[in-house]
């Protein structure tokens, strides 16, 4: 088997047979202008290394050069990306006194938001926030995005590891969802995290403002089930077509209320009124593909992608995403 993936015109080729992937490489190269750069160490701007069976994904490149781009070589690094219970409020300045400030906050929060697709979900849920704002800014926003900067600053090392030394039938996805229930002071939505993880490494994070209110913490919980087992779904094939079946993929809640919602399909007094495309999951769930499963709230890693939290309980929910510190050679 030869797998290829490819971006625009950067490739990346793999397989389980060497004189495979050298003829899959000829023939490109008879068809394409192609230049070999050998094993595999950066792509996209993310450094990888392959060693012992562990590989490391890494943007400390990228860090350090937003850190030049922005000018905050020299500013103090902070130990998480938020202030817990700091609250942003779209600014009252109007698009000519905005422009005015000539600050490059949307380009600073377009380059963060690639380090979160990529390899950094540890800051999902600030660069959410500051995503909010994008045509409403002032200093305040600008000082928050600067101080995920200052985070990047004293984490740039971090990088994600999968580990497939001794994985004897550990290819196993498993996911965790999480909401804070009517987050918002304005609107009373509900923000929601889920995350993916294979081998102790996330694969996906998303952390969002809900677009509707939900009335209570059970349906603000199950609600965003929905998008995950689309997200997992996704997943199950892409992995079963790479000759890795899933058996049932195992979600952590940290609500009891919302797995009896997906556990108990019929109709219920205090859930009648949840839209009919949520209950997606209960076909799942008696397909036998999803298997809720409760998770203590202090073990809840998705809770790092609804809300900031305090510095301990950060840096452990952090190491449980799979971000280790960049191995030196």
């Amino acid at each position: 088997m030869v797998l290829l993936t490819v971006y625009v015109d950067d490739i990346a080729i793999t397989g389980n047979d060497n004189q495979e992937i050298e003829k899959a490489c000829d023939a490109l190269k008879q068809r394409f202008e192609m230049t070999d750069l050998g094993t595999l160490e950066s792509i996209l701007g993310i450094q990888v290394e392959i060693k012992d069976k562990v590989v490391t994904m890494s943007q400390q490149g990228y860090a350090e050069q937003l850190l030049e781009k922005f000018n905050m070589v020299d500013s103090n690094p902070v130990s998480t990306p938020e202030v817990v219970d700091q609250v942003l409020e779209p600014s009252k300045l109007n698009p000519s006194e905005m422009k005015t400030l000539n600050l490059p906050y949307r380009e600073l929060v377009g380059s963060l938001q690639y380090l979160v697709t990529c390899t950094r979900p540890d800051i999902a849920n600030a660069v959410r926030n500051l995503s909010k704002y994008l045509s409403c800014f002032d200093e305040s926003h600008w000082k928050q995005a600067k101080r995920v900067i200052r985070y990047l600053k004293g984490t740039k090392s971090l990088c994600l590891k999968i580990d497939c030394t001794d994985q004897v039938g550990a290819f196993q996805v498993e996911a965790y969802c999480d909401a804070d229930f009517a987050n918002s002071c304005k609107n009373r939505k509900s923000i929601s995290g889920f995350l993916v993880m294979f081998l102790g490494c996330c694969l996906s994070a998303r952390s969002r403002k809900k677009t509707m209110v939900t009335l209570s913490t059970a349906e603000a919980e199950y609600i965003p089930l929905c998008d995950l087992v689309k997200e997992l779904l996704w997943y199950i094939e892409l992995l079963e077509e790479l000759g890795l079946p899933q058996r049932r993929i195992v979600v952590h809640r940290d609500n009891q209320s919302a797995i009896a919602i997906a556990n108990n399909p019929g109709h219920h007094e205090r859930t009648k009124h949840i839209s009919t495309k949520y209950h997606f999951v209960r076909n799942q769930v008696e397909k036998g593909r999803i298997q809720l499963q409760y998770c203590p709230t202090k073990l809840m890693v998705a809770d790092i992608l609804t809300k900031a939290i305090p510095r301990e309980q950060f840096e452990f929910l952090r190491s449980k995403l799979g971000l280790a510190v960049v191995p030196t050679n």
